[in-house]
C-alpha cells in the first residue's frame, strides 16, 4: 500500500496574504425612498390656509346602536359631562328586523 501525502505548498501561497472579506449586505432599511425625499423638500403651498379653529355645529345628531349608550359617547367624543340624550325616529324609514 501506499501512503498519500499531499503536494508541498508553494512559496507563493505561503507568503501572500488572505483575500478581503466580502462587503457586508445592503441594509435596505437604510435607503430613503425618492417620494420622501420630496415629501421633505416641497414647499407649503401659499394659497391653503387652515382654519384656526374649527366650531362644530350645533343642533340635533342622531344615534343609534352603540352610541345610544350615553358612557360611550363621553369615552369616545372625550366629553367631560354625559349628554343628555332623547328618543328620536325618522319618518319614512323602515327598521330591519333582527334575526
Amino acid at each position: 500500500m501506499s501512503s498519500f501525502e499531499p503536494p508541498p505548498f508553494s512559496k507563493e501561497l505561503q507568503s501572500s496574504p488572505p483575500p478581503p472579506p466580502p462587503p457586508p449586505p445592503v441594509n435596505l432599511l437604510s435607503k430613503v425612498s425618492p417620494a420622501v425625499l420630496k415629501l421633505k423638500t416641497k414647499q407649503r403651498d401659499p394659497f391653503f390656509r387652515a382654519p384656526a379653529e374649527i366650531t362644530p355645529p350645533t343642533g340635533a345628531y342622531f344615534f343609534y346602536g352603540t352610541l345610544l349608550d350615553p358612557n360611550m359617547l363621553v369615552e369616545i367624543l372625550g366629553l367631560d359631562q354625559t349628554p343628555t340624550l332623547r328618543p328620536a325616529s325618522l319618518d319614512g324609514t323602515v327598521t330591519r328586523e333582527e334575526k
